[in-house]
């Protein structure tokens, strides 16, 4: 007899997000993050300085950007020669850089940002229906494999019981028969039963400690 009470044969373990749903949100991030370096394709440096003189003594600093990483600097300086008056001087300066792909690649990292955005939200109905059908068809192995191996328990009894020969040999062959369909109904339903934990990414719990030697030898699939 099969050790089955119901499609699952143990408790299901699930992760807190489903892997594809996982996958798709790192997608939009990256998609995201393009969009926000999308700037620094065209504005590849900018840098702002600024200088103040007095007395001798000179202050300067410098802030920019670097392909979006900022920078700061700053220097302290002495001369001799003292200016006739105060001085303080401001620059701004840039690298930009322009080619004819500019535009395409603005739209194109608008357009992936956009499929990103509308995958991961579509994920999780259309999931919900996929792991409906894969349970469906799960159940529909589950109900076959108790049909075929009842029918196959009841064949061996039935050859047991056998009067005469000729009539045991018909049954032997018969019950021969019911166990080879019970047999592929037993692959069949396990095929079902890992596409359905593939479905929902899960995996199946490990057997307690106290299950029987022969539950265990069962939930190795052997």
């Amino acid at each position: 007899a099969v050790l089955l009470t119901g499609p699952l044969a143990a408790e299901v373990l699930r992760p807190q997000e489903h892997a594809g749903a996982a996958a798709l949100r790192v997608a939009l991030a990256r998609a995201e993050l393009a969009s926000l370096n999308l700037p620094f394709d065209t504005v590849q440096e900018i840098e702002l300085t600024g200088a103040y003189e007095n007395g001798g003594a000179e202050v300067s600093a410098a802030l920019g950007l670097d392909g979006g990483v900022p920078s700061l600097g700053a220097e302290v300086s002495w001369s001799t020669v003292t200016p006739a008056s105060p001085n303080l001087v401001l620059g701004v300066s840039a690298t930009l850089a322009f080619s004819a792909d500019s535009r395409s690649r603005t739209n194109l990292v608008g357009e992936e940002l956009e499929v990103a955005r509308r995958d991961l939200a579509a994920f999780g109905p259309a999931q919900a229906a996929r792991e409906s059908t894969a349970l469906a068809l799960l159940e529909l192995a589950y109900e076959e494999l108790s049909l075929l191996t009842n029918a196959a328990d009841a064949a061996a009894v039935a050859a047991v019981g056998a009067e005469g020969p000729a009539d045991q040999e018909r049954l032997e062959r018969a019950a021969e028969r019911a166990q080879a369909e019970a047999e592929d109904a037993w692959r069949a339903y396990v095929r079902a039963l890992f596409e359905y934990l593939d479905e929902i990414d899960a995996v199946l719990a490990a057997p307690a400690c106290d299950a029987s030697s022969e539950l265990q030898n069962w939930m190795r699939w052997s």
